[in-house]
């Protein structure tokens, strides 16, 4: 398998930023292609993945905030939705 070229690496980057919602210029991916010169496909996935997961962690209290003045709305509504994320905030808090 060769090594992703610098438009290969875009692509990666633009993909995993539309699944994760965040925007963002051409410039700016350009740059950030500049400084990952060696590493290939899944190195890109996994720094995406790790610093995603970093940022939940950092901003727990926001999120737990926010989820805890929607639960009972969602309790109401989609229960088993309110399941899945009680459950899933007690697995990222751990």
């Amino acid at each position: 398998i060769p090594i992703q070229t610098d438009s290969d690496k875009i692509e990666i980057l633009k993909y995993f930023y539309s699944k994760l919602e965040i925007s963002t210029s051409k410039e700016n991916l350009t740059e950030l292609v500049g400084r990952l010169h060696g590493f290939v496909a899944s190195d890109i996935v996994a720094l995406i993945k790790r610093s995603y997961s970093k940022y939940i962690r950092n901003n727990l209290s926001i999120l737990q905030f926010y989820l805890l003045k929607n639960l009972t709305k969602l309790k109401k509504t989609h229960t088993s939705m309110s399941k899945s994320l009680t459950y899933l905030f007690q697995k990222i808090k751990n």
